[in-house]
C-alpha cells in the first residue's frame, strides 16, 4: 500500500503540483509557535512540535487500516506524501533563475536567487561564480530534501515518517536548535549516501567515485556542499560554475541528474516491492 501511495502521489504531484489545499499548514506554524512560547527546553519544542503530530497520524493510520478495504487509508496517506513533499514551487523558482542565466542577467539573477532561494547576503551581486555554486548546491539539496528523503522515510517508517521528516526540516529553519540540527543530519546520514550512489550510477562513475569515496569516507560533512560537488561530477561538469548560458546549461544538467536518480529510485522500489 506504501508503494501504490507514492505511485499515486508523484502522478498528482507531476500533473498538477502540489495542489494549493495542501500547502497551507497554518495549524502547525501555530502549533510551533504555541510550543516556542509555553514549551522550555529545545528538546521538548521538538517533541511536541514534531514527533507528537506524526505519531497521532501512525495511530490514526492504524486506526483506519482495515477500513472499507484501506481506500481511506491510501487516501490519508497519499494526502501526506503530498504535504510533505513540503511547500512552494521551487522548480518554477528555478527556473526563472535559470532563464535569467540564459539572457546573460548576471544581476537580475542575483536578485532572484536572494528572494527565492534565501542566497547568502553577503555573497556580492558581482560575485557570480559563488552565487552560481550556492544555487547549485540548494538545487540538489533542495531535490534531495523535498523528495529522496520523504520517499526514503515514507516507504521506511510509513506515512508518518515522511512527515516527521517534513516537520523537523520546518522546525530546524524555524528554531536555531543543536538538538534539531542532529537530528536532521542522523536523518540524513543515510539517504543522502543512497542518493549520492544513484549520482554515481546515472551519472558519469569515474569523475564521480572520487569525491564519493571522499564523502563515504567522511563522518561529518556538509550535505548540500558534498551533494553539489558529487552531482556536478556525476553531470560531466567542471568544479567552477560561469555566467551566462553556460550557468543555465549546468543547471539543466544537474536537474536531468537528478531526473535519472528519481528514476532508478523508483526502479529499486518497485523491485523491493515485487520481491517482497
Amino acid at each position: 500500500m506504501n508503494f501504490l501511495a507514492l505511485i499515486i502521489a508523484l502522478l498528482i504531484r507531476q500533473s498538477r503540483g502540489v495542489p494549493a489545499t495542501l500547502d497551507r499548514s497554518t495549524p502547525w506554524w501555530r502549533l510551533l509557535a504555541w510550543c516556542r512560547r509555553q514549551v522550555s527546553g529545545e528538546v521538548l519544542q521538538l517533541l511536541m512540535a514534531v514527533a507528537l503530530p506524526a505519531l497521532l497520524l501512525a495511530w490514526l493510520l492504524a486506526a483506519i487500516d482495515t477500513l472499507l478495504f484501506g481506500l481511506p487509508w491510501l487516501a490519508l496517506a497519499t494526502w501526506l506524501l503530498l504535504f510533505s513533499f513540503g511547500r512552494g514551487d521551487f522548480q518554477a523558482d528555478l527556473r526563472r533563475y535559470r532563464d535569467l542565466c540564459a539572457e546573460g542577467n548576471a544581476e537580475g539573477a542575483w536578485l532572484h536567487a536572494q528572494a527565492a532561494f534565501n542566497a547568502r547576503g553577503d555573497l556580492p551581486a558581482a560575485d557570480f561564480v559563488a552565487l552560481q555554486w550556492e544555487v547549485e548546491k540548494r538545487l540538489c539539496y533542495e531535490g534531495y530534501q523535498r523528495w529522496f528523503a520523504v520517499v526514503f522515510w515514507f516507504l521506511l517508517l510509513g506515512p508518518a515518517g515522511g512527515l516527521a521528516y517534513r516537520l523537523l526540516q520546518w522546525f530546524g529553519r524555524e528554531v536555531e536548535s543543536d538538538t534539531a540540527r542532529r537530528a536532521r543530519y542522523l536523518l540524513d546520514w543515510v539517504p543522502v549516501q543512497l542518493l549520492a550512489l544513484a549520482f554515481a550510477l546515472a551519472g558519469d562513475f569515474v569523475r564521480s567515485r572520487a569525491p564519493l569515496t571522499e564523502g563515504l569516507l567522511s563522518p561529518r560533512l556538509d550535505h548540500a556542499a558534498w551533494l553539489g560537488e558529487l552531482a556536478l561530477a556525476a553531470a560531466g561538469q567542471g568544479p567552477a560554475p560561469r555566467a551566462g548560458a553556460e550557468a543555465a546549461l549546468r543547471l539543466d544538467a544537474l536537474s536531468e541528474l537528478l531526473s535519472r536518480s528519481k528514476v532508478a529510485w523508483l526502479a529499486v522500489v518497485a523491485l523491493l516491492t515485487i520481491l517482497a
